[in-house]
C-alpha cells in the first residue's frame, strides 16, 4: 500500500492545499482541501464498517463524479475493498445487469442516481442493497426517503459522525497483489468485463504518469473522464500522489473547458480523441492565446486522431505538449509518444512505457520483424490480475508467455490484446486495428482505422466510423458514418476519397450523421454501430 504511504503524507503536508474541485460552468467552483478530503475519508471508513464492510468486499459506486466521490473510492481501498466506480450515465438496466455479475457488497448512490434507479421500471429484489450518499443528510426528508423506499430495496442513509481513528494508512497492509479496483470495459467491441487491478499496480502506474507528465504540486489537473475509465482514474490518483489540484468539469462542451482554463488555469488534460475532435472544430476568439497560457500539456488517450487531426491539435494549443498513450483496461498503459517525437512519430503511439515490454507476434507465435504486422502482446506494468468472475475469460486473456519470448519475459505471463500493430526499426509502436474489426473484402483484408483516417482528412469532416457488414459475394461490405464539419456533400465526399484510396477500400455506403454512437468513455461504440447495420442491413 505504498500509494496510500505516501498520500498520507500529502494530506499532512498540503492539509489547506485545494486538492479537488468541481467546477460547474460559468462560474461555480466547489472545493475539498487535502485536509477535508482525509477527514471524509475516515468518517466514511468508518461508516462502511459499521454496515458491515470487511476486507475483500467488492463495493459499486453509481453516483455523479464529484469531490466526494473521491474520497468514497479511497476509502472503500484503505478499508481492504475493491471499488469499482460505475458510469453515471450507465441506465439502469445496465447497472442492475452488471452489478448482478459483479455481485457485490453494496452499491452506494446518490439522491439523482437514486431517483433515476427507483423511477425505472427495471424490477429489483433484495440482492440489491444500496446506500445513499448526500452531503447534507439533514437536508434530505424522511418523507423522501419513505416515498421512494419499496419492500425491494435497502436504503441506508450516510450521515457524518465517529470517524476513523488512527493514522489514515495504518491498517492498510493488505497484500499487494490482492484486487483494489475494478474497472468494466467500455464495450466498445463487446460486452463489458471486469478488469481486477491490484494494489500495487495502482501505485505503479500513478508513480509512472508523474514522471511522464512531470506533475508537481504546482499542477492544477482538468478532470473530465469518469473515474470508470482508466485514464480518468490514474489521473486521480498520480494527481493526488504529486500533491496536485484535481478540477473536475461534468460537460465535454469546448467552449466549458476553456472557460475552466482561463478561469481556474489548468495546466493539464487528459482526454480522448472525442472531445479533441471538438475542441479544434471550436472557434478561438481573440483572447484565447492569453486566456490558455497556464496550460502546459495535453494527452490524446483512449485512442488516436489522425495525423491531420493530431497537427491542429498542436496548432490549436501553442507551445503545448501533446502526448499519446495506446493501452487497454487490461494493460491500462503499454506505450506513451512523449512531445519530444510528436512531429517526427506523429503516427505511432511511441515507445513501451516504463516497466513494460511490447511484442508483435505472427501468426507463427515468432517475434515479427520490423515494420512486420501481427498481434500485439503486452508483459510487465500494468497487467490486469483478471477478469472479475470470469476465470475462463482471464485464461484467454492472459497467457503463459510463447517459447519466443520466454526468456525475455521474466514474469512468465502476457496479455494478448486482440490489436493488430507493428514496431518500426527504433522500436515505436504503430497500431493498425482491431484483430476482431479487421475487415476482408473480395480477399483483401482492411482496417477501419486507415479508412477512417483517410475521411477525417477531408476538413470538412469531424469524426467518422467505419465497420464491416456480413456479405455472401464480397465477404464483406464497408459502411461508413460520418459527422461533417460544416457543410459535406456526400458525392463530393466519396470522389475525395476515390483520389487517395484503393478502390476495395471505397465504402459501399457513407451515411452522413449528426454524431456517432459512443460508449460512456467517449469513445466509439463499433459493437452497436455493427449491430444497427446488420440488423437492418442497411447499407
Amino acid at each position: 500500500m505504498k500509494l496510500f504511504r505516501q498520500m498520507e503524507n500529502i494530506f499532512s503536508n498540503y492539509s489547506e492545499k485545494p486538492a479537488v474541485s468541481r467546477f460547474t460552468p460559468p462560474n461555480g467552483l466547489f472545493t475539498l482541501t487535502y485536509g477535508q478530503i482525509e477527514e471524509q475519508i475516515r468518517q466514511f471508513r468508518h461508516f462502511l464498517f459499521q454496515q458491515g464492510m470487511g476486507s475483500g468486499d467488492l463495493v459499486i459506486i453509481y453516483m455523479n463524479k464529484s469531490p466526494e466521490l473521491v474520497a468514497i473510492i479511497l476509502a472503500i481501498i484503505l478499508n481492504g475493498g475493491t471499488a469499482c466506480c460505475l458510469n453515471s450515465k450507465l441506465k439502469t438496466f445496465q447497472l442492475l445487469k452488471l452489478s448482478s455479475n459483479a455481485k457485490p457488497k453494496f452499491i452506494i448512490v446518490d439522491q439523482s442516481t437514486l431517483t433515476s434507479i427507483l423511477e425505472s421500471k427495471e424490477l429489483l429484489d433484495e440482492n440489491h442493497q444500496f446506500i445513499l450518499f448526500v452531503r447534507e443528510p439533514e437536508s434530505l426528508s424522511n418523507d423522501w426517503i419513505t416515498r421512494k423506499r419499496s419492500s425491494t430495496i435497502y436504503v441506508k442513509e450516510y450521515a457524518k459522525g465517529k470517524g476513523f481513528a488512527g493514522n489514515l494508512a495504518a491498517d492498510a497492509y493488505y497484500r499487494g497483489d490482492s484486487p483494489a479496483y475494478c474497472l468494466f470495459t467500455s464495450g466498445s467491441t463487446g460486452i463489458p468485463k471486469g478488469v481486477l487491478i491490484s494494489r500495487d499496480d495502482l501505485f505503479k502506474r500513478a508513480k509512472t504518469e508523474i514522471e511522464d507528465y512531470e506533475l508537481t504540486n504546482g499542477d492544477c489537473l482538468l478532470s473530465l473522464l469518469p473515474f470508470s475509465f482508466d485514464v480518468g482514474l490514474n489521473q486521480l490518483f498520480s494527481g493526488f500522489l504529486a500533491g496536485a489540484h484535481l478540477v473536475i468539469l461534468n460537460s465535454w462542451f469546448a467552449k466549458d473547458i476553456l472557460r475552466a482554463i482561463d478561469l481556474i488555469g489548468i495546466t493539464g488534460i487528459s482526454a480522448v480523441p472525442s472531445i479533441w475532435a471538438d475542441m479544434i472544430a471550436y472557434p478561438k476568439d481573440h483572447k484565447f492565446q492569453n486566456d490558455s497560457q497556464t496550460l502546459r500539456y495535453v494527452t490524446v488517450s483512449g485512442g488516436d486522431l489522425n495525423k491531420n487531426q493530431l497537427l491542429r491539435l498542436k496548432e490549436y494549443f501553442e507551445n503545448v505538449k501533446v502526448y499519446k498513450t495506446y493501452g487497454q483496461s487490461e494493460t491500462f498503459r503499454s506505450s506513451i509518444l512523449k512531445p519530444c517525437d510528436f512531429e517526427r512519430k506523429i503516427t505511432s503511439v511511441g515507445l513501451p512505457v516504463k516497466g513494460t515490454r511490447i511484442f508483435i507476434l505472427d501468426e507463427k507465435g515468432e517475434i515479427a520483424g520490423p515494420n512486420a504486422e501481427g498481434e500485439v502482446v503486452h508483459s510487465g506494468a500494468g497487467m490486469m490480475l483478471g477478469y472479475l468472475n470470469d476465470l475462463s475469460g482471464s485464461r484467454e486473456k492472459i497467457r503463459r508467455a510463447p517459447e519466443a519470448i520466454r526468456d525475455i519475459v521474466k514474469e512468465g505471463n502476457v496479455i494478448y490484446t486482440g490489436d493488430r500493430g507493428m514496431i518500426d526499426e527504433e522500436g515505436y509502436l504503430y497500431i493498425l486495428g482491431r484483430e476482431d474489426g479487421m475487415i476482408k473484402k473480395l480477399g483483401y483484408r482492411v482496417y477501419p482505422k486507415e479508412i477512417e483516417g483517410y475521411i477525417l482528412d477531408h476538413e470538412q469532416v469531424k469524426n467518422a466510423a467505419i465497420v464491416g457488414i456480413g456479405d455472401n459475394h464480397k465477404g464483406q461490405y464497408i459502411v461508413a458514418e460520418v459527422v461533417p464539419n460544416g457543410k459535406l456533400d456526400r458525392d463530393g465526399l466519396i470522389a475525395y476519397l476515390k483520389n487517395r484510396m484503393a478502390s476495395y477500400m471505397i465504402p459501399e455506403k457513407i451515411h452522413i450523421v449528426e454524431s456517432l454512437p459512443m460508449t460512456e468513455n467517449g469513445k466509439i461504440n463499433y459493437s452497436k454501430l455493427k449491430e444497427k447495420y446488420e440488423e437492418r442491413r442497411i447499407l
